[in-house]
């Protein structure tokens, strides 16, 4: 697995996924998993959680302080 990994220490939890019917850290317990046991329909929302905040910052660095938001740019990404 290779979540978002914030604090390397299981604290701040963006990294959390179910393996089986346990709580897992990726950043502690893994990143290696039995793909048979992950609930990736989970992993998968988690990590779209910051997709629209990952593209904005993006295109802030791709286009400068141009970029302000609202173009709607960010959202095609991300939906598109």
């Amino acid at each position: 697995m290779n979540p978002v990994m914030v604090d390397g220490t299981g604290m701040c939890g963006a990294c959390r996924l179910m393996v089986g019917d346990q709580v897992k850290f990726a950043c502690i317990d893994g990143p290696e998993f039995d793909g048979h046991l992950v609930d990736f329909d989970q992993a998968i929302k988690r990590s779209q959680m910051y997709k629209t905040e990952e593209c904005r910052v993006m295109l802030k660095q791709q286009e400068g302080n141009t970029h302000h938001g609202g173009c709607g740019n960010c959202e095609e990404i991300t939906n598109g």
